[in-house]
């Protein structure tokens, strides 16, 4: 309960920050989500994407080099050709809304894993907060997304 306020204080505030840009990003970021989570959950349930051990390592590897990209963008350097703001765009935007979605699927392979192999309630709690995190996640790269290179 108290990191569910916690982070929807957080969420809050930084909602606050795009919907003084223009009121319609949180609406529009908040639709986007919701898609993006029934989206990814059907192409899931139906087989369109498989998660197997390979789609695990590489959402991890992807998921590592983002934080090094991110770190480096944040200590100055951007993608050649490109503007600071255009770099932010791309890395804290479209990347991290691609890794948030390719986690998703991942959390959702987690659940039905642990729900085959019959978890105790420590594990749905992880599971949910898996699941949480990467709605966040895309939740922040859409809002990035929409509110532009500001």
């Amino acid at each position: 309960p108290v990191f569910a306020a916690l982070e929807g204080v957080a969420l809050g505030v930084i909602s606050k920050l795009f919907a003084g840009q223009d009121g319609k990003i949180i609406p529009l970021a908040i639709i986007g989500n919701t898609v993006i989570f029934f989206g990814v959950l059907g192409a899931y349930r139906t087989g369109l994407v498989k998660v197997g051990t390979t789609f695990v390592r590489a959402t991890v590897i992807a998921g590592f080099g983002l934080l090094a990209v991110m770190l480096a963008v944040m200590l100055g350097l951007q993608f050649p050709g490109t503007s600071q703001g255009t770099t932010y765009f791309v890395v804290f935007g479209v990347i991290y809304l691609i890794i948030g979605v390719m986690d998703l699927f991942v959390d959702f392979a987690y659940v039905t894993r642990a729900e085959q192999a019959g978890v105790s309630h420590e594990g749905e709690w992880f599971a949910a907060f898996s699941i949480m995190i990467s709605v966040a996640m895309i939740y922040l790269a859409l809002l990035r997304i929409f509110g532009g290179r500001r």
